[in-house]
């Protein structure tokens, strides 16, 4: 177990992280939440090896969830740190894709997954990149969904990360999964390290 302590986008963060088999758990307490509105980006991965498209940006993450889910959560915070830290919230986005369909989505029978949330500042601040895929990750040590790309706004720009319906993130220096790469993460990350900070080209999920 390893103390640290970083100061990103003006706060000051005590992190603790632990490091299990292939995953672990950043938990990270913030003297302040961001409450001001902040973009956000939906993009939905295929299973296997996505092509190359650019994720749907919204002026705040409240839009940008409400389009993801098809209208099934239309009262999400308006920024995305602030949803990251609400517990209930965050507990309501673990459900997607096991509970009956809402909104718009009851229409078609269909709610999709929410696999990973990634963030261009530490502890979950700046602009979110929201991943929604048909189903769960596997969870066999193989690779369920993969970006080739995360896209120009995200290149060398992520910084935390939360994974969900049972998928871990695998980030990658370079395009098309090449260069040096994190190695599987699971769960709440506030920070993804020194050595891959702003560095991410690519994404692995399994």
């Amino acid at each position: 177990m390893k103390l640290r302590s970083l100061k990103a986008a003006g706060i000051t963060l005590a992190v603790t992280c632990t490091t299990l088999g292939l995953g672990g758990v950043g938990i990270a307490s913030a003297s302040t939440t961001d409450t001001k509105p902040t973009k956000a980006c939906v993009q939905t991965v295929q299973a296997g090896k996505s092509k190359p498209s650019k994720p749907t940006c919204y002026p705040n993450y409240r839009a940008a969830i409400a389009a993801a889910t098809h209208g099934g959560i239309t009262d999400a915070p308006v920024s995305a740190q602030q949803a990251a830290m609400n517990k209930n919230f965050q507990a309501r986005l673990a459900r997607l894709g096991k509970s009956a369909p809402q909104g718009k989505a009851a229409a078609t029978g269909e709610t999709p997954y929410l696999l990973a949330q990634f963030y261009t500042e530490a502890n979950y601040g700046g602009t979110a990149l929201v991943y929604m895929g048909a189903g769960a990750c596997e969870r066999d040590n193989g690779t369920d969904y993969q970006r080739p790309y995360v896209g120009d706004e995200f290149n060398d720009a992520i910084s935390s990360l939360k994974t969900y319906s049972d998928c871990r993130a695998n980030l990658h220096e370079d395009r098309d999964f090449q260069g040096a790469n994190i190695g599987w993460l699971y769960g709440e990350w506030d920070y993804v390290g020194d050595a891959m900070n702003d560095r991410t080209s690519s994404i692995e999920l399994g």
